[in-house]
């Protein structure tokens, strides 16, 4: 038994998605995803995004190439060596969230690898205090949070109204768009 209520969720899937395709683009191979180890609906998501997009693309995402860790720069700083010091270091990191691509930043920076000469790093989120600061600057994808914030007045005020929804079902997904910075490059190898 469960409450009838409408809820509003950004669209992992195509958020995670975006984030690949970003660097599938920029002609990446060697792709490692730094997922978080929180237990959530967005963790699933995105992982699910991340494998759909490697696997259209003919890359597999094996276990040398998936870390997971805290959803903090410390989780990413550890996750971040883990992944560069293995013994096939990845071309370009996939975050979970832009706290962590900080983190694997600062992992890259620790070895000598330059972003994004070195490696390309995308996260997600779109965190200004995160994004906006770090050099250089962090490409990310960003959550829609202003525009679930007007679908789920929009649909209260509707419930209010007795109107029939104008905007679809109970769970409605908002996808997220990329926000170009300066953290990724080619491939050098």
């Amino acid at each position: 038994m469960g409450w009838d209520v409408d809820a509003v969720v950004p669209d992992e899937a195509q958020i995670a998605m975006l984030a690949c395709e970003r660097l599938i683009r920029e002609g990446h191979r060697e792709i490692a995803y730094v997922d978080t180890t929180d237990e959530s609906r967005a963790a699933r998501r995105r992982l699910l995004g991340v494998r759909a997009a490697l696997g259209d693309a003919g890359i597999a995402l094996d276990d040398g190439r998936l870390a997971r860790c805290g959803s903090d720069a410390a989780g990413g700083r550890a996750a971040g060596a883990e992944l560069l010091e293995g013994p096939r270091p990845p071309t370009a990191v996939i975050c979970f969230n832009d706290q962590i691509a900080m983190g694997v930043m600062q992992a890259a920076a620790r070895r000598g690898i330059p972003v994004p000469e070195g490696l390309s790093i995308v996260g997600i989120d779109d965190l200004h205090p995160v994004a906006d600061a770090l050099d250089p600057g962090l490409t990310t994808v960003a959550l829609p949070h202003a525009e679930m914030g007007r679908w789920g007045m929009t649909r209260l005020l509707e419930r209010i109204d007795g109107s029939p929804p104008a905007t679809g079902g109970r769970l409605h997904r908002i996808p997220g768009w990329l926000v170009e910075r300066e953290s990724v490059a080619p491939p050098v190898r």
